[in-house]
């Protein structure tokens, strides 16, 4: 794909036009659940690409939106690794500008914070500080406030809670107080 300069990606990706590389995250995210391990494999690698060509304009209001919808791609991702989560905290920066459903992104984290309770309360914190305060899906904030609670990520999950609540929400204040008198890990 990235490989074979005849590709419709690769001609796509070379143009370098942020409307036709969005197109590119939408294709991919379309069939999320039908992806086959092959094409998964791909995601990646696509991935960076698109990251370093919108990062190169960042200013761009367009490069900015598709920065933005290329969270969408935590649902393809068996794993938060380093790289990505360094690619996710750019997305979550720039939500606010062009919001996109919040209650998926906060499901695919929710999906994640099992296994990777610290860079999901890292991500969730950057949307937060980014002025994104996802309002649907009470259930799965919650959850994922009480996973950090659960895997020791105090921290994280308490400055979550106080976030929300200086924004007026008080619906973590329950959660939060239950766990006021734990001591950080």
């Amino acid at each position: 794909m990235l490989d074979d300069r005849n590709s419709l990606i690769y001609k796509l990706i070379e143009n370098k036009n942020a409307t036709q590389l969005s197109e590119i995250v939408n294709f991919f995210q379309m069939p999320r659940d039908k992806l086959t391990d092959k094409i998964k494999a791909k995601v990646k690698p696509l991935w960076k690409v698109l990251v370093e060509i919108v990062s190169q304009n960042i200013e761009n209001p367009k490069c900015q939106k598709v920065i933005s919808e290329l969270s969408k791609w935590l649902s393809l991702i068996d794993e938060i690794d380093d790289e990505t989560l360094e690619w996710l905290k750019l997305s979550a920066k720039y939500m606010e500008g062009f919001p996109i459903d919040t209650s998926f992104f906060v499901e695919y984290l929710l999906k994640h914070a099992p296994t990777e309770p610290e860079k999901v309360g890292e991500i969730y914190l950057k949307m937060l500080h980014s002025d994104v305060y996802p309002d649907y899906k009470k259930e799965d904030r919650v959850s994922i406030v009480q996973i950090l609670y659960d895997k020791g990520q105090k921290g994280l999950a308490d400055r979550i809670c106080n976030m929300y609540g200086a924004e007026g929400y008080d619906f973590l204040r329950e959660i939060y107080e239950k766990h006021k008198g734990d001591k950080y890990e």
